[in-house]
């Protein structure tokens, strides 16, 4: 019952409900709030007392006193079925044991402004005081803000406390400290009203002053909170003219900065409102000003604005390096490389990582040279092509953090080792990935947890299906939702998973999701990564010139990327627009171009190897198509299907339906398996074909209705007309 109590007092309802539930309970319903109204967790919404249920408060209220008639006739017309005024306006008449000069305010406020003006000097002042630190307070705050002692402020809160103003609390939050609360929310907004603008910026002062004082090591603890005392005494302070406090600005900073730091792994919203909040309090190109601009950009690029991001890890980089903070400067650079990973472009990441490296190199082991290192893994993977080297990067990072103590700096270096030997075939590299994710999340470093689900999902995606990375999927957006991470890497590889499984309304969506942020935050790999899916999808469902719109924008961005991630699935779908509107010349140039983007990366070849090799094929040109196999990892089980397919089509193009048909019926199943449902439909429509070559066409009738039935459900109309075609050019056929 105690606990009920305090949270209708903490709802602003004052004694009146107390009174009412014990004097009419029937007027209280605890399922739904006050006379018939609703309440949550914060607040209480209350419907208006009748006139005879204000007398019965006023009455339960007063116990043995009477009031005035006419001083009660006017109550119960000004209360208007307030509870709390009426509550507010008794107060003040038992305050002052007479009705006679009584005011009658228009307000809540007004009363509880009147019942304040006739405390004493010293009470009203002590109260003033409570009412800066904030709706709670502590009594050791109010001795050091205006030097009183411990009697003085015990005896003071005692009195104010028999006026119900403020009251106890049960247990202090501050370990030695009395703690108090006021007893409503009005009464701490009313004293704080009352006090004036230089004077209170003086209070806040104080108030920081205590708090610093007490907080001791857990300074962190409470940096948003001193935050704001001194930010509001540097407001009040400009508002009354007075000149600016370098050294309470300075404070202001720092407190900004820490609670920024507290926040940046459990909310990134709040951390980048904190820092760019910081950064108002520093000089513009300072030293200072540069390092906050760099954990500002961090907590930008979470929320998927890379553009933005860039520009405010350039400008602090060349900030710190013209100050010379070499090692500053190289981790500024090394989170501005990471930057440009996302936004595009091998040559700026590349030289961005060797800039860094050249500063953090001279200076002695860091962790930024263990990130710089790390990074320079991504280099190789992305710009070099060089896998194995990639690997060396990697393990000269884990190394050098190792022997340095560190946990945090060694989660991409690891993930970027896993990813590495995926791709040259060792799937034992999902160990250093899913090892990784764990890290992370264990040492709640919100950035690489993102990451690090990214490429888990991908590769479980290839070696484990499109459902196993879909709840992985699932996971990494339940974690982002709750720290205010905006992650289009994770929505736009989700459009990988999404055409597997046939759920392409859901991918348009995503897709159209991303590129509608990418519009205005900046395009990137995820953008192109979704404008590819989407035109796959265009074509597949029969609306070429909107697949062809999407890639006439799309394709320059995927060339200027050059990750063969991106820029294989985006010269494929170029190719599939060209063979739909029937110019098999393009549609082959295209597919030599993704031959000569995928050599040197062959694990990147395999994800539209499929389709590359059905259009060399279509196309005449089977060499091209056996080439697309050279070299091909085939370790993951996606990577194997899409090769046996290619093996396959390359079967029938050369002549041989019999032996293409093995394979499609291998495929096909495999496909289903695997859960991949256009190549399941794919290989069941080509084994039918082969099975009409072969001179057995009554065995087709059975895979192109079932191919069909696929193909419906995607809606994908060009195929189905290629059912139709089959099916119509066989005399025995049921068309349906």
């Amino acid at each position: 019952m105690l606990d009920f109590v305090e949270r209708l007092v903490d709802w602003s309802t004052g004694l009146s409900i107390l009174v009412l539930c014990s004097a009419r309970p029937e007027l209280y319903d605890l399922r739904s709030g006050w006379g018939g109204g609703k309440r949550n967790s914060n607040t209480v919404s209350l419907s208006p007392l009748t006139r005879e249920d204000t007398a019965r408060l006023v009455a339960a209220l007063l116990e043995s006193a009477v009031l005035p008639a006419e001083t009660q006739e006017a109550l119960l017309e000004r209360a208007g079925g307030n509870p709390l005024y009426t509550e507010e306006y008794v107060r003040m008449f038992l305050e002052r044991g007479s009705a006679e000069e009584l005011p009658l305010p228009d307000t809540v406020q007004g009363i509880i402004a009147a019942r304040l003006d006739s405390l004493p000097s010293e009470r009203k002042a002590l109260l003033h005081d409570a009412s800066v630190i904030g709706k709670v307070f502590w009594a050791g705050a109010l001795e050091a803000m205006a030097s009183r002692s411990p009697v003085e402020v015990r005896e003071g809160l005692h009195q104010l406390a028999l006026r119900e103003l403020v009251r106890p609390a049960r247990t202090s939050s501050v370990e030695g400290q009395a703690e108090y609360l006021f007893w409503h929310a009005l009464i701490r907004d009313v004293a704080y009203g009352q006090i004036p603008r230089a004077s209170r910026a003086a209070r806040h002062r104080a108030a920081a002053d205590w708090i610093e004082g007490m907080a001791g090591d857990r300074l962190a603890d409470h940096a948003e909170l001193l935050a704001y005392h001194v930010t509001e005494a540097i407001s009040l302070a400009r508002a009354a003219g007075d000149e600016r406090d370098a050294e309470l600005e300075s404070r202001a900073a720092r407190f900004l900065v820490l609670a920024g730091d507290r926040s940046s792994d459990l909310d990134v919203q709040r951390a980048e409102k904190l820092y760019r909040r910081a950064l108002g309090y520093l000089p513009a190109g300072s030293v200072e000003h540069a390092r906050v601009l760099v954990k500002a950009a961090e907590a930008t690029r979470l929320t998927g604005r890379v553009e933005a991001a860039a520009r405010d890890l350039e400008e602090a980089a060349a900030t710190l390096e013209a100050h010379g903070d070499a090692r500053g400067a190289g981790a500024a650079l090394t989170d501005l490389q990471r930057v440009y990973f996302s936004l595009g472009g091998g040559e700026r990441m590349e030289r961005t990582a060797l800039q860094a490296l050249v500063l953090l190199e001279v200076l002695p082991p860091s962790p930024e040279l263990v990130t710089a290192y790390g990074r320079m893994a991504v280099v190789q993977a992305f710009r070099g092509h060089r896998p194995e080297e990639a690997i060396e990067w990697a393990e000269k990072a884990i190394e050098l953090g190792e022997r340095l103590g560190l946990r945090r700096e060694l989660l991409s270096p690891r993930q970027w080792r896993g990813l590495m030997r995926c791709e040259l075939g060792d799937l034992d590299g999902m160990a250093d990935l899913e090892e990784s994710l764990h890290e992370a999340i264990d040492l709640e470093a919100s950035g690489s947890v993102v990451a690090a689900y990214v490429n888990v999902a991908d590769h479980v995606w290839r070696q484990r299906g499109p459902d196993a990375a879909r709840a992985v999927q699932d996971e990494a957006v339940a974690y982002v939702e709750r720290r205010g991470i905006t992650s289009h890497w994770v929505r736009a590889e989700s459009c990988w998973m999404l055409y597997d499984l046939g759920d392409w309304d859901e991918l348009l969506r995503a897709a159209e999701g991303v590129r509608t942020f990418s519009e205005e935050h900046g395009k990137g790999q995820p953008d192109c990564i979704a404008a590819t899916y989407l035109a796959h999808v265009f074509v597949r469902r029969g609306a070429t010139d909107a697949a062809a719109t999407v890639m006439d924008e799309a394709l320059p961005h995927a060339l200027q990327i050059e990750d063969p991630q991106v820029l294989g699935p985006a010269l494929v779908a170029s190719a599939l627009v060209a063979e739909a509107r029937g110019d098999l010349v393009s549609a082959c140039a295209r597919i030599v171009e993704y031959d000569d983007a995928t050599r040197d990366r062959p694990f990147f070849r395999t994800q539209n190897l499929s389709d590359a090799a059905r259009i060399a094929c279509a196309a005449g040109d089977v060499a091209l198509a056996e080439s697309l196999r050279d070299g091909a990892v085939t370790a993951a089980a996606r990577d194997r299907l899409s090769d046996d397919t290619a093996r396959a089509a390359i079967l029938e193009a050369g002549g041989d339906p019999a032996g293409a048909l093995a394979v499609y019926d291998e495929v096909a199943r495999g496909w289903q398996e695997f859960r991949c449902v256009l190549e399941h439909g794919l290989a069941l429509l080509a084994g039918a074909r082969c099975l009409v070559a072969d001179g057995r066409p009554g065995e087709a009738t059975g895979p192109l209705e079932e191919a069909r039935q696929i193909f419906t459900r995607l809606d994908a109309r060009p195929l189905l007309s290629s059912v139709e075609r089959i099916l119509g050019s066989q005399p025995s056929a049921t068309t349906g």
